[in-house]
């Protein structure tokens, strides 16, 4: 479970102390992380939030669920694992300790063991498995070709 989802789903969502409440300044935000949980529940349906230094969502599933579903499919098609698989973003870098970019929700159990790559150029730090290289998109791309080529 990602940070945010763990306050939204915590019997008291604002714990003191918690750097995700002192780096966002939850009163502002209650509403927005609490009210679509609320809605959630009564219908029957389980709310997450995300966010990274840009934004905060609601929804269903958050990229943790995207990730872990789509590796199912691989291993169940392909017999692909997740640590024969590569992760590429450009959102890792931390907010706050424990407090990553939306990239990092990447990392779950079942992809942990794969290599993950950092394309931004951005000073800070990132999750341990993380590497970072560099070279936006373009790098991403010519990992691609090289790909084709072998």
């Amino acid at each position: 479970m990602n940070p945010i989802s763990r306050i939204v789903n915590a019997q008291n969502p604002f714990p003191v102390g918690n750097p995700v409440c002192k780096y966002y300044r939850f009163p502002l935000l209650e509403p927005v992380i609490i009210r679509p949980s609320k809605v959630g529940q009564k219908h029957g349906i389980e709310m997450k939030a995300t966010c990274d230094a840009k934004y905060l969502e609601a929804g269903i599933s958050d990229k943790s669920d995207n990730v872990d579903m789509i590796l199912g499919e691989l291993e169940k098609r392909f017999q692909i694992k997740g640590e024969e698989c590569c992760f590429w973003g450009d959102e890792f870098v931390g907010l706050e300790e424990g407090i990553y970019g939306s990239d990092s929700f990447m990392i779950t159990e079942k992809t942990k063991k794969g290599d993950f790559f950092d394309v931004s150029s951005v000073n800070g730090k990132r999750p341990e498995n993380v590497q970072q290289i560099g070279g936006g998109v373009e790098r991403f791309l010519h990992f691609i070709k090289e790909q084709e080529e072998q």
